[in-house]
Order: C-alpha cells, then structure tokens, then sequence
C-alpha cells in the first residue's frame, strides 16, 4: 500500500513546475503593451490637448480684450484725477487714436468760452500710452476734463474685436462707467 500512497513531498517538484510556468507565461505575456493600447492612450492624450489648446486661445483673446479695456479707463482716470488736481493749472483730456491713446494738457483758449482742443495743446507736455491695433475704437475719439471740476462732454466710446464689445459711459461731471 504504500506504493500507492504518495506524500505532499514527493509531489512537491511538480507544483513548483507548475507554479514557475504560470509565472512565467503571466510575466511573458503582459510585459509590455499592444500597439492599439498605445494608440487608443495617445489619441486620448491628443483629444485633451486640442482642448486645452482651444480653450487657452480663448482665454488669450478674452484676457488681450479686458486689458486693452482696462488700459482705456486708466487712462481716461489718469487725464480727469490730473484735471481736478490742476496740474500745471491745465486743462487734460485725452485723444483715442487708431494705435495709440495721448494724454494731452493745455490751457484754456482765450478769448470767451471754449475748451483745450487735441489742437490747441502744449505738445510737449504729451503722453502717448500703444493701443492693440485688433481693437476697433469708436465714438468719442477726444474727451477733455475741465481744471478743478473734472467735468467733461458726455458720451460712450465702444471696444470691439475678437468676438467681444465693450462700452465705456462718460457723463458730463466726468464720470466714468464701464
């Protein structure tokens, strides 16, 4: 009976046979990836980055318009704090040209009632702020704030490019809404 009988031990070889060749064959066979793997990854990859790449021009083009926005008013603000504060006991104003924007100074022409034209200014005393040439300007193309009142004409002037308007109010105490 014992010729039939076999121990744990006596099999022990076969098992580890066994084992090593599952291991193998597991080890073999997914070392590495299928080439439709690696292009479904990769177009997958390429899909997000188009994206990304869309919504980046996006942001850029919304982000250019809101800076040439913001630029307009801080200048508009510089010429009327300039004109309360009577500097050089001037009138300010500012012109909007096609590339640029001047803030120009100048006094009052004389005789009887008239404000500082972009004409009648002391050139000298300008300064020129680059305007993107994309953004379409129009409207007021020359506001003037009066010395120690600030007060100006009335008016909008209108942004628009790159798929976007925007207004800029300008009421007769000088205010500006945008």
């Amino acid at each position: 009976m014992e010729s039939l009988k076999t121990s744990h031990r006596d099999n022990a070889p076969i098992y580890r046979l066994r084992i090593y060749r599952l291991r193998k064959t597991i080890k073999y066979d997914q070392l590495g990836f299928t080439v439709v793997e690696i292009l479904v990854a990769l177009g997958i990859l390429l899909l997000i980055m188009s994206l990304g790449i869309f919504l980046s021009m996006d942001f850029y083009r919304s982000y250019a318009f809101r800076s040439e926005q913001k630029i307009l008013v801080s200048v508009l603000h510089k010429a009327r704090t300039r004109a309360l504060s009577n500097i050089n006991e001037y009138e300010h104003g500012v012109r909007i040209a096609t590339s640029s924007y001047t803030i120009f100074q100048g006094p009052r022409p004389s005789p009887g009632p008239g404000h500082l034209t972009f004409g009648t200014r002391v050139g000298s005393l300008d300064e020129t702020i680059p305007a993107s040439p994309v953004i379409a300007r129009s409207g007021l193309s020359e506001i003037v704030f009066e010395q120690l009142t600030g007060d100006s004409v009335t008016g909008n002037i209108v942004l628009s490019g790159q798929g976007r308007t925007a207004s800029i109010s300008i009421n007769n105490e000088g205010g500006i809404d945008w």
